[in-house]
């Protein structure tokens, strides 16, 4: 893309060809843009390369202008192609009318330039892909060498991280040696507190069955007594009759006799 078509997206106005040369030379004197002019170049145009945010412009490098040259040389042979395609199809078109009108000699040679065009088109096919794949593999290094430069500081920045915490693989190994201590201590005295609640429990129940024989035994032992007990007969129910009244008189008498 030309610098004047940037120009004219960024600010939505047409910029004329010396407007754009004055924005350029104002900027390469503020060491914002690197120019380059010469004929080494394809087409001869100019080179103008744009410093990032902030930062001064750095010169055009061998490989810029290398990968500016391919992708040149992709739109030359892009035209070329397109212009060839073209010429096909009029010599087709030809050779046709000249079949229409019975003339088939005429017709041959426009097919034999047919043909001399199609090998040309194949040659140049050949020559894109070939230049096609250049720019690929530039394109794939580019990225490759900025993910390698993104996992360089990715790395710098985890290795100022594990600095500043103090995070190292002896302190790692060591925490974790204290932490498996920890739990194995943990587990023992969960056993042991186990154990201890089992044998008061045992201790209880068996304080509980020797207290249930004793009860047992006593409850025997005062039945058994009771059992031995010699409980006078109870009065009779007194009889308010008359008969009852002197059955009563002469019991009394016979008891004071017998004292």
């Amino acid at each position: 893309m030309t610098l004047q078509k940037r120009l004219h997206e960024m600010w939505n106005v047409d910029v004329s060809m010396t407007s754009t040369e004055l924005i350029i030379h104002s900027l390469e004197i503020r060491n914002k843009v690197f120019v380059e002019r010469g004929e080494h170049l394809v087409t001869n145009k100019t080179l103008v390369k744009i410093a990032n945010c902030d930062k001064d412009v750095e010169p055009i490098s061998e490989l810029e202008k290398n990968f500016f040259k391919l992708k040149e040389t992709e739109k030359i042979l892009i035209g070329e192609i397109s212009n060839m395609d073209f010429e096909k199809e009029s010599l087709t078109k030809e050779a046709k009318s000249y079949i229409a009108k019975n003339m088939k000699p005429i017709a041959l040679t426009y097919l034999r330039k047919k043909k001399e065009v199609e090998k040309r088109i194949e040659k140049q096919l050949k020559s894109l892909d070939n230049v096609q794949a250049l720019i690929s593999r530039i394109e794939e290094s580019k990225y490759n060498a900025e993910v390698l430069q993104s996992y360089a500081h990715g790395l710098a920045a985890l290795k100022l991280s594990s600095k500043d915490t103090g995070l190292t693989i002896d302190n790692v190994d060591e925490t974790m040696a204290e932490l498996a201590e920890v739990i194995d201590e943990h587990k023992d005295m969960q056993s042991a507190m186990g154990s201890l609640v089992d044998v008061k429990q045992k201790y209880n129940e068996q304080e509980l069955e020797d207290e249930l024989a004793d009860l047992l035994s006593k409850d025997e032992s005062i039945a058994s007594n009771t059992g031995k007990l010699h409980i006078p007969d109870l009065p009779s129910v007194p009889d308010n009759s008359l008969e009852g009244e002197e059955l009563d008189l002469d019991r009394r008498f016979q008891l004071l006799r017998e004292h």
